[in-house]
């Protein structure tokens, strides 16, 4: 039962953090899904998210400011920001 993932939805929020995002989603997999939700990045934030996409629920890019409602039907949502990481 050790690796058993926890019914989590965990949202990465990120925007230029090419230099956190890897480190970010390997904290991250203790969910059963893990969301990437990135905002017009010029660095290369995507590129480094697309190489998780296997273990990754979704990648979404936003084109434009929003603001994101969040609805969480089943379980928990758990928002993380880059340099809030979750800590064992």
């Amino acid at each position: 039962m050790e690796n058993e993932k926890l019914p989590l939805t965990v949202v990465i929020l990120a925007r230029n953090e090419a230099d956190n995002i890897e480190q970010c989603i390997k904290t991250a997999l203790f969910a059963d899904e893990i969301l990437v939700i990135e905002n017009n990045s010029t660095d290369n934030t995507v590129e480094l998210a697309l190489f998780y996409s296997e273990i990754l629920t979704a990648i979404m890019q936003l084109k434009e400011t929003s603001v994101l409602k969040r609805q969480n039907m089943n379980g928990y949502l758990c928002s993380m920001l880059m340099r809030e990481l979750l800590r064992n």
